[in-house]
């Protein structure tokens, strides 16, 4: 009931009446939203309502409506579309799917693809904690400072048999860790593409030389996958692998089989699909309403429940803690740490907190503050802030260890689950 979403949100009825009035009644209605809907315990169930709420009113397919989802990384969409993720194939192809199997086996001359997904990010470091995971190789993260639960992530580390880090800088807090350091080439250090969350494919040229030993990543996995005996690794330039990628894209949703890196390189960007030779990309889908589904009609994804499954507050953590970032810094700060101009705004990292949780817990601002959960402990100084709401706290997710010191690092609270 209305009454009963506005006690649990925390958000007055009338509110969320005209809310609902304002989307329902209104001509276009776009939705944008970024990691802290996707990073919670029940992302998925919020960005299913959310989509679903685009469905019902019917603002999909057409000017000034959709869903337009915010991630994480510049290229979060050009990662899922070569299947970048432990239960996805390239192309969008489904592991699940027996048939996406064997298309996928089909086209890369295999006799069959595994149906059992990988591990995910968060699983590996359980099997890895446990003892199921001996060895791990990790590219383009940092996550001993980007998962949640830092000490349990710490103490899967410790007891993996191999590590192998492979980064373009040795001020990732992962570095430590790492029985081999392999130094990757850096963006401009390499050719290749990414898409971004509208769908636009971009060509990213080299423009220098990666220093020292430093090689792009594809380079280092197609030579160990050739060293260890692997056939379909010989590859002498990205674009070739541009190009099997493209090849394998023509007839599905996602066509770019008419792109080529010289088309990128002379015409500039476009969104896919992009189906036949002159064609010029797609600024929009689903104009005709027709969709990815076997009847072309949209279907809603329901949760199977709406239960939250967050930790709830208790007598003895009474606040929600929320994290996330700030305007000048990037994930880990690998890069953007260097950077002194951009420390001023932001310079350490600091628990903003309600003037009446302030003043319950004899907080004044600016006083060093110690914040406790099951998993750890962060003690930051104190910012007081009528711009948060009364019962929740926020800290940066930026910071990882310094000079030693683990206090800064807001994942030393958070849980996996």
């Amino acid at each position: 009931t209305l009454k009963k979403a506005s006690k649990l949100c925390g958000v007055k009825e009338k509110d969320i009446q005209k809310a609902a009035d304002t989307i329902g009644l209104s001509k276009g209605f776009i939705s944008m939203w970024a990691m802290g809907l996707n990073q919670s315990v029940i992302g998925t169930d919020k960005n299913v309502s959310l989509l679903n709420l685009s469905l019902i009113t019917g603002q999909v397919g057409k000017p000034g409506s959709g869903p337009f989802s915010l991630t994480g990384q510049p290229n979060a969409m050009g990662g899922r579309e070569v299947g970048g993720m432990a239960n996805l194939l390239a192309v969008h192809k489904d592991l699940q799917n027996e048939e996406h199997r064997r298309e996928v086996a089909q086209f890369w001359g295999v006799d069959k693809i595994s149906e059992k997904p990988g591990l995910t990010a968060t699983e590996m470091f359980d099997a890895l904690e446990s003892g199921k995971l001996k060895a791990v190789w990790i590219a383009c993260t940092n996550p001993l400072v980007s998962l949640p639960n830092t000490h349990r992530i710490e103490r899967a580390m410790k007891n993996a048999k191999f590590v192998v880090v492979q980064e373009i800088s040795h001020k990732s807090d992962t570095v430590d860790y790492a029985d081999l350091v392999l130094p990757a080439a850096a963006w401009l250090e390499k050719e290749g593409t990414m898409t971004n969350s509208e769908r636009r494919i971009s060509y990213l040229p080299k423009e220098i030389n990666a220093p020292g030993e430093a090689r792009p990543d594809v380079e280092i996995f197609c030579d160990f996958a050739k060293r260890m005996g692997f056939r379909g690794f010989n590859y002498n330039s990205a674009s070739e692998i541009y190009d099997e990628y493209a090849s394998m894209t023509k007839g599905t949703n996602i066509d770019v089989s008419f792109l080529n890196y010289e088309r990128l390189k002379n015409e500039g960007t476009f969104q896919w699909p992009v189906p036949e030779y002159r064609h010029i990309g797609t600024p929009r889908l689903f104009e005709d309403k027709k969709f990815y589904t076997p009847s072309q009609k949209a279907q809603f994804n329901v949760p199977s429940t709406i239960e939250n499954r967050s930790v709830k507050p208790n007598d003895d953590f009474p606040l929600i803690l929320t994290t996330g970032r700030v305007r000048d810094q990037w994930h880990t700060m690998t890069k953007t740490g260097k950077v002194s101009r951009l420390k001023t705004h932001y310079p350490k990292p600091v628990l903003e907190i309600h003037p009446v949780d302030a003043y319950l817990n004899k907080i004044k601002d600016g006083n060093i503050t110690e914040i406790k959960s099951n998993n750890g402990v962060v003690r930051v100084r104190a910012k007081i802030t009528d711009t948060i709401k009364k019962g929740v706290v926020f800290l940066p997710m930026h910071w990882g260890k310094q000079l030693q010191n683990d206090l800064n690092r807001a994942n030393n609270l958070t849980n996996t689950h």
